[in-house]
């Protein structure tokens, strides 16, 4: 069986969350009691993509490691001839390529290589991401900056940490403040916030203010007006949003409700279950006492998703 090298994998915390409900639904909680059938329900080759993304992500400080896979899980693109020294960054899913490029990394420096295997754009850089919005996010000397597809730089580097785009906005920080940029480097929203989402989803992006959580828009204005006692991203039209209850756990920890509001504030499922995550192919995971199923948008009990 082939031995996968494991390099800087915390490339996946700045790509776009194009594939962040996989992870996040059926992965990242799989040691919760709630998760651990539905986990094992899921196709091997799934459940071994998400793992190597979260793997990765867990080895981003580590220099290197190994990870031995069927071979017969790998996606196709790992077949692709790359110059001598030269490897994939990113192995799951699909190589990291997006338009016919995709981050490659030689002696600790990275670039880009085409679908044939040529490299386009030199491996000369601290960091190099996945392209979104025809940019890429990298690193160099310290700081971030975009390239465009000809390898030609789009945006400086200036930020001390920075984001993918998506949706037309990526998230930079200034001064240990976070904002957002546009596509053509202009700061959209000035970086004055602690606590902001990754990225826009739906249009809109969380935010804290003071001890409660709420959504700006893409202008930076306030599109849901901070209400929350926690909240996570939009994902398809809903986000998960919490109260208190007033109580607290055996820890002195306060207990909160969870339920989904829509992009206009509304509460669209009871804030009633212990636990729940993102929707995903319509429906979501929810923990509810001692029971845990799944729930469609309007709330009623459904079926797992089928997942191919």
């Amino acid at each position: 069986m082939p031995q996968i090298q494991l390099s800087n994998g915390g490339i996946f915390g700045k790509f776009v969350p194009k594939y962040r409900p996989l992870v996040s639904q059926f992965w990242q909680n799989a040691e919760q009691k709630y998760h651990r059938e539905e986990l094992m329900k899921l196709p091997y080759k799934f459940i071994l993509s998400a793992g190597l993304m979260l793997g990765s992500v867990a080895l981003a400080n580590q220099p290197s490691s190994t990870l031995t896979v069927d071979e017969e899980s790998l996606p196709a693109c790992t077949k692709t001839a790359l110059p001598e020294g030269v490897e994939f960054a990113i192995i799951y899913p699909d190589c990291g390529y997006v338009d016919g490029l995709a981050p490659v990394i030689k002696e600790g420096k990275y670039g880009f290589a085409d679908t044939t295997g040529k490299l386009v754009i030199a491996t000369a850089y601290q960091e190099a991401h996945p392209f979104s919005n025809n940019l890429a996010l990298y690193r160099q000397n310290g700081k971030y900056g975009y390239l465009d597809r000809t390898g030609k730089v789009a945006i400086k580097p200036q930020f001390e940490d920075a984001w993918g785009f998506w949706e037309g906005r990526a998230k930079v920080a200034q001064n240990g403040k976070y904002g957002f940029i546009d596509s053509t480097g202009k700061m959209v929203i000035k970086p004055q916030f602690e606590v902001v989402g990754d990225w826009f989803e739906d249009g809109l992006v969380l935010f804290k203010q003071g001890d409660k959580y709420g959504f700006l828009d893409k202008s930076g204005k306030v599109a849901i007006k901070p209400q929350f006692d926690s909240a996570k991203s939009f994902s398809e039209g809903l986000a998960a949003v919490t109260k208190k209850t007033g109580l607290t756990d055996a820890q002195g920890v306060p207990l909160h409700k969870f339920g989904f509001i829509d992009t206009t504030g509304k509460v669209v499922i009871e804030l009633k279950y212990d636990l729940v995550y993102d929707f995903f192919m319509g429906a979501s995971y929810v923990v509810d006492g001692e029971s845990s199923y799944y729930i469609d948008k309007s709330g009623n009990r459904t079926n797992m998703p089928k997942y191919q």
